[in-house]
This record gives C-alpha cells, structure tokens and sequence, in this order.
C-alpha cells in the first residue's frame, strides 16, 4: 500500500496485480525512497527472488509534502483500502 499521484481525483484506490509484468511507471508511486515500489520488484524478478504474488494498492493523494496532513478523501478511502487488504490475504491463504 503506497502513495499515487497519478491525477486521480484524490482519494481513489488502484489495485495493479503486476503478475504478467511490470508495476506501470506513469502510476507515480510516491516512495519514501529513491528506490520507487516498482524498481524494487523488477530487481527482485531479475534477481529470481520476487515475491510469488504482489498486488499493489496506491491511495491517490494530494499533497506529498514532509509532514504534509492527510486529506479528506484520503482518509475516507482508507478503510476500504484496509478491506481489500484483507480480502486479498484471505484469498492467499485459499491460494496455498
């Protein structure tokens, strides 16, 4: 679950399943690092050492400032962002 900027109304939720390839790079991502989400995993898919299953959830947000407070619509959108994590666990767990 990270941060998107992807010009999004704020506050909408994207799901990527990047198992038939690479995160998209226009999502925006925002990382706490210069190693963006999607770097990281392509390293790991070059290095045979990626997860077997990724989804990514990104919140669309509006400000990504050092110590920036959490909109409205970000904060709304959070609780279902938590479900979804949730339901997509559960789904794991019937996948093993």
């Amino acid at each position: 679950v990270d941060a998107v900027s992807s010009g999004a109304p704020v506050g909408t939720v994207h799901r990527i399943d990047p198992g038939d390839g690479p995160l998209p790079r226009d999502l925006g991502l925002a990382s706490t690092h210069a190693f963006s989400v999607p770097d990281a995993l392509e390293l790991g898919r070059a290095l045979g050492r990626a997860p077997r299953r990724v989804v990514v959830f990104g919140v669309e947000g509006a400000a990504f400032g050092m110590g920036d407070p959490v909109t409205a619509d970000v904060e709304a959108a959070l609780d279902g962002v938590a479900e979804s994590v949730l339901a997509e666990l559960e789904e794991g767990e019937d996948d093993a």
